[in-house]
């Protein structure tokens, strides 16, 4: 079954309407396209999604994928402690993978945590209410091994080319991040570039 889905998603807490008191006009922008996002997400119904998030990452020199049969997704961290989501984890897809990435050579460790990390928290806040039953895989990727990421979407591509799922992908996005003097990890000297590369 083809790629029924894949995007890149900003993970700031600030596009959770319980969470954000007020919004400028740029951020109602972005929560808009989101919202379009959501619609197009829906709509490919996709028995699995695979969320690509730095902040998944468990071990710093490799990549981790979350094997758990199921995660909870919770607002804790951000002040609200009533709400916690529950979702379906894929540990044969998991073990599928993991299989592929011995015989590629690709460092993948499977991790049986419980709790889904924030930013994949935000992503599944932003656009997976209305898929309760779509199932989640969370993929932990670092930023000091660019060369084993790459590996890493090789491996999901042969993956997805071959099985019979309907499948999207979401990367956790923090490239604005480094945009400007005032964002929160300063600039970086790429970043504007690499936004426009994905964006075209």
């Amino acid at each position: 079954m083809p790629l029924v889905f894949a995007g890149i998603v900003p993970s700031t807490p600030l596009l959770l309407n319980e969470l954000s008191e007020t919004r400028d006009a740029d951020l109602e922008s972005l929560s808009a396209a989101i919202k379009v996002m959501e619609q197009e997400l829906y709509l490919a119904k996709p028995d699995v999604c695979i969320i690509i998030s730095d902040a998944a990452a468990t071990i710093a020199d490799t990549c981790t994928m979350h094997a758990h049969p199921q995660s909870t997704a919770s607002l804790i961290h951000f002040g609200d402690f009533s709400k916690q989501t529950t979702w379906q984890g894929t540990p044969d897809i998991a073990a599928q993978l993991l299989h592929i990435s011995y015989e590629q050579h690709v460092p993948i460790k499977l991790e049986s945590t419980t709790l889904l990390d924030d930013e994949t928290t935000v992503v599944l806040e932003l656009l997976g209410v209305h898929l309760p039953h779509m199932k989640v895989l969370p993929i932990g990727s670092s930023l000091q091994i660019i060369d084993t990421n790459v590996a890493i979407g090789r491996l999901l591509k042969d993956w997805i080319s071959t099985s019979n799922k309907r499948v999207a992908i979401l990367g956790a996005g923090t490239l604005s991040a480094t945009h400007s003097k005032a964002s929160p990890f300063a600039t970086m000297p790429n970043s504007s570039t690499a936004d426009h590369d994905i964006r075209h």
